[in-house]
């Protein structure tokens, strides 16, 4: 019953901050012409985000009441929440803001040419990463689920962790940096909405004790800054996904147990997050390079230009 008066008191305190953000009188102009271009107003990211709590507190409410079903009911259960939350995104973004305003992921720095923002958000990751692999014990008190969840079926199990570790992120960065935070900069300024929505967003994760609220408020922080310097959701994607991994290695470790050495799920951890971090440095280097070569090349072109155009002296003429 605690819980659920602790994750009531979180959820007030979320829709208090909220209500304070639409009672400010004056609309700002952001003066980075990239987020000029998203015209949805603060209303609109309401309508998304108010049923989103809505369906977040009925799922916390109902996963408390109903006491400890069976585990392969559990993984069920998680499974289509899960699910259901990353549904409820973008199916309120689509109706709300995708379609009425002709949204393409190119207005969320989502195209080629932005890639690279993702370089140090990923190049984190993989520090983390490193550091996790000489952590050993349960610090977060689930691997034991996660092999009962294994037995009960380890395909379903996976499914679970590909949405929670993977697909969910993408949508929760959807909401949180590109729809969320641009109404609110507009109404309390940059810096300001920055810190708000972290401190919201860290009060949503409704299960989590003090320790975890603070960290997911300095993440929120991390996200939001990589948001505004790369104009891309890139950087918060990956950092957000890359995080999920890092937390995840030790639970999908311990369920893949009874299948594969833990050394080998180590070592395709490490694969990955290498190629991935090979790819992404690789893309940015070129890009850079390309940038030197062209900025070179368009400095020499002008010096050129400026010497033929340069008008002869009269000494010259008469010479001539």
């Amino acid at each position: 019953m605690h819980l659920i008066i602790i994750s009531t008191a979180k959820l007030i305190i979320a829709l208090v901050i909220l209500a304070v953000i639409t009672k400010t009188p004056h609309d700002r102009t952001l003066q980075d012409p990239f987020f000029a271009d998203q015209k949805w107003t603060l209303i609109d990211a309401y309508k998304i985000l108010l049923p989103l709590c809505t369906l977040l507190m009925l799922t916390s409410v109902l996963s408390q009441m109903w006491g400890y079903p069976p585990v392969h009911l559990q993984l069920i259960l998680q499974l289509i929440t899960s699910s259901i939350w990353s549904l409820a995104i973008y199916g309120l973004f689509h109706f709300i803001i995708e379609k009425p305003y002709r949204i393409t992921p190119s207005i969320f720095g989502l195209d080629k040419a932005k890639l690279s923002a993702g370089v140090l958000p990923l190049n984190i990751v993989i520090i983390l990463f490193l550091f996790s692999l000489g952590i050993k014990s349960d610090s977060l008190g689930i691997i034991s689920v996660a092999i009962e969840y294994s037995k009960s079926g380890v395909l379903l199990f996976l499914l679970l962790m590909l949405v929670i570790n993977v697909i969910s992120p993408v949508f929760e960065e959807l909401l949180w940096r590109g729809i969320l935070y641009v109404p609110v900069a507009r109404k309390v300024g940059t810096w300001q909405a920055i810190g708000l929505l972290s401190f919201v967003e860290s009060l949503l994760h409704l299960h989590g004790g003090l320790h975890e609220t603070a960290g997911h408020f300095l993440y929120g922080l991390l996200c939001f800054y990589f948001y505004k310097r790369s104009r891309s959701l890139y950087g918060p994607i990956i950092l957000h996904i890359g995080r999920n991994l890092c937390v995840s290695r030790l639970v999908i470790g311990k369920a893949l147990a009874p299948y594969a050495d833990g050394r080998v799920i180590d070592k395709y951890y490490v694969y990955t997050f290498f190629f991935c971090g090979f790819i992404i440095n690789a893309i940015w280097l070129i890009n850079f390079l390309r940038k030197k070569l062209n900025s070179t090349g368009n400095a020499s072109s002008s010096a050129d230009a400026a010497i033929i155009e340069r008008p002869r002296s009269p000494a010259n003429s008469e010479f001539r």
